[in-house]
């Protein structure tokens, strides 16, 4: 990845005393020839490259700003520091950072994982998703109905939503999945409360860490706490994601002093436009399916989307949409206290 940086040696001709000043002079132009050749490997004084922007596709970058350096070609992983080196993006020597921090890591802390959102498995670019797709959006995909979501990306072939072995709150970015996990509940529940979702050392399926919450509602509450993912977030919106190419959702449950959730998947249509959706009258019918058992055990459940259903008594009836989910939802009964894991997040087939 290094490039050569000597500078060509400058005989004097045959028989000829050596000239001082005609030395410096070819030695101070070959100098600049060969910096501005090596700047130019190291992708540093290019003009083409773009910056890594998380708002762009979160394409796999090098940490710096650019997509590229160091001879790295566009989208590809890089240095993270505009010189040939390591990843890290805090020193800039090559091969290794030479100080506490771990090689290779992209973000300046240690271990590192190539984002600044602490994330383990990460790309490099320096953008808070642990791991992205590492392309701009397609220019073919389709624009959402609210125009502040932009383009909607579409699903691939990674089924994966989230094992959480990061242990952030972070989804894994496979496939231009960009989002997050939180909780909810009615602020009109003023006794009621959840804590913000957090990975735990008890994960499912031989699996080192899921997602937990506690919490508890009270019949002050008009709806129920929940623990829910995005699957496209961008600011305060949850943009709608194309996951047309699967037939539902599975995942591992586990939870102690309720014995059923519900899993609601909002889509555009069933979400308020302040939200991210379309909907600006009787919104948030969105799709579920309810009462489904869970214990103390892990257990394993798949839903399809052929299984959801509106509320009969509340929301604008739509039609269910899998180019248009919003993200899916884990909601607690009414009136409890509540303990819930969740982990192995993936779409099915």
């Amino acid at each position: 990845m290094d490039s050569s940086n000597l500078v060509p040696r400058v005989p004097p001709e045959s028989g000829q005393p050596i000239n001082m000043f005609d030395v410096a002079a070819r030695w101070s132009l070959c100098s600049c020839i060969v910096a501005a050749l090596s700047l130019s490997v190291l992708g540093c004084a290019s003009t083409n490259l773009t910056k890594d922007d998380p708002s762009s596709g979160h394409a796999s970058g090098d940490g710096d700003g650019m997509q590229a350096d160091a001879g790295k070609k566009p989208g590809k992983g890089g240095d993270g520091d505009q010189t040939p080196g390591d990843g890290d993006g805090d020193q800039p020597n090559p091969g290794q950072d030479g100080g506490p921090v771990s090689p290779g890591d992209g973000d300046g802390t240690s271990p590192g994982d190539g984002d600044s959102g602490g994330g383990v498995n990460g790309d490099g670019d320096g953008d808070a998703v642990s791991q992205d797709a590492g392309a701009p959006p397609n220019a073919n995909w389709e624009n959402a109905g609210n125009s502040a979501c932009g383009k909607v990306p579409e699903s691939g072939s990674t089924a994966l939503i989230d094992n959480v072995e990061d242990g952030n709150d972070v989804i894994a970015g496979n496939d231009y999945r960009h989002g997050y996990w939180y909780s909810d509940h009615d602020a009109a529940d003023t006794t009621g409360n959840v804590i913000e979702p957090v990975g735990v050392a008890d994960g499912a399926n031989g699996t080192a860490k899921s997602i937990h919450i506690t919490g508890k509602s009270t019949s002050a509450a008009e709806y129920a706490p929940s623990i829910g993912l995005s699957f496209d977030a961008k600011g305060d919106l949850n943009c709608p994601y194309d996951a047309s190419a699967y037939t539902g959702v599975s995942f591992y449950v586990r939870a102690t002093t309720i014995t059923t959730f519900d899993l609601v998947v909002p889509t555009e249509a069933t979400s308020d436009k302040t939200e991210g959706g379309t909907c600006t009258t009787d919104c948030d019918g969105h799709y579920f399916k309810g009462s489904i058992p869970v214990s103390s055990s892990w257990k394993k459940v798949t839903v399809l989307w052929s299984e959801l259903a509106q509320p009969a008594d509340w929301g604008s009836q739509v039609d269910f949409n899998a180019k248009r989910i919003a993200g899916l939802s884990w909601v607690t009964p009414l009136n409890s206290s509540f303990d819930l894991l969740v982990d192995e997040v993936e779409f099915v087939k």
